[in-house]
């Protein structure tokens, strides 16, 4: 199966979007819980 132009582009489109969907979450969760990132860094509990 080889990769043509078409596909790739594809590929990367979609590696976009899911990487653009875990930081909109992110930001979500931020601000849902209005840490900052050296509190999350100090609570072993948060996830990432």
């Amino acid at each position: 199966m080889g990769l043509d132009a078409s596909s790739v582009i594809e590929i990367i489109i979609h590696s976009i979007f899911a990487e653009a969907r875990y930081i909109f979450i992110e930001i979500i969760m931020m601000l849902k819980f209005r840490r900052s990132p050296i509190q999350n860094a100090a609570n072993p509990y948060y996830p990432g």
